[in-house]
């Protein structure tokens, strides 16, 4: 599923979307609402969005500057604009980029969604992150993009079955038998691969980064840092090691029948 980000201080117009669009017909997930720029910039990165839709009017950062900043750290994610028609010029002037596209106010769904299927048929080929290459039932494949969407969130095993549809014992035993790994284990990973890019991208503290990627332990996201980095998160932003990326068990597994 194609992962979408909902942005638009006006909160009845986000709920008024996730209502009205058959976001599952078009192969659509909404995994994330934001009511500010700062907001849709930082849900649409966090998440790894496919697709930002943004109004252009927006409190701290507009939708231009929060496409301009997608842009500009090298996320895929396609953005849409929702603009006013005496604006829509100056837009198109403003932001050259063939990652965006707009429509106008008011809403038309019907529009709403031709930009959507211009928008997935847009996004690059084959762009499954490498962690979730091999040969995965299609279970197993959609619930690592789960977990890879849900990484800051408190996540249990019950929960993640829930949204699955499946017994918890089911799902456990699926994924233990397809990756190697238990699901604290892929859930830490998930986790750790998104503290490292926030170390990397953003000027966050240590422990702001473990709240942020789920950890409500500082001293327990050092030891799960360490054990899969082999180095403090601190020397891992000085001098990164050549070890593999936390998540490279898609690539690696053999397959079991």
């Amino acid at each position: 599923m194609h992962r979408v980000v909902l942005a638009d201080d006006n909160a009845l117009v986000i709920d008024s979307l996730i209502q009205s669009i058959p976001w599952e017909t078009h192969g659509c997930e909404v995994v994330g609402r934001a009511k500010d720029g700062r907001g849709a910039l930082e849900t649409t990165l966090g998440l790894h969005a496919d697709i930002l839709i943004t109004d252009i009017r927006m409190p701290i950062l507009d939708g231009l500057t929060v496409a301009e900043s997608i842009h500009e750290a090298g996320a895929r994610t396609r953005v849409i604009i929702i603009t006013g028609f005496a604006e829509l010029d100056y837009a198109r002037r403003a932001l050259r980029s063939s990652a965006v596209d707009f429509i106008l106010k008011p809403i038309d769904n019907n529009e709403l969604e031709a930009a959507l299927d211009r928008a997935i048929a847009a996004l690059p080929a084959n762009a499954d992150p490498p962690w979730i290459e091999g040969d995965f039932s299609p279970l197993v494949r959609r619930t690592l993009e789960y977990l890879e969407a849900q990484a800051g969130a408190l996540l249990t095993l019950e929960a993640v079955a829930g949204h699955m549809e499946l017994s918890s014992g089911h799902l456990s035993r699926v994924l233990k038998k397809e990756t190697g790994l238990g699901f604290v284990e892929l859930v830490n990973r998930y986790r750790i691969h998104e503290a490292i890019r926030l170390l990397k991208t953003t000027n966050l503290k240590v422990y702001e980064v473990a709240a942020r990627v789920g950890f409500e332990n500082p001293a327990y996201f050092h030891q799960v840092f360490r054990k899969l980095t082999g180095q403090a998160p601190r020397d891992y932003v000085r001098k990164p090691n050549k070890m593999t990326d936390p998540l490279t068990f898609g690539k690696s597994r053999t397959t079991t029948d």
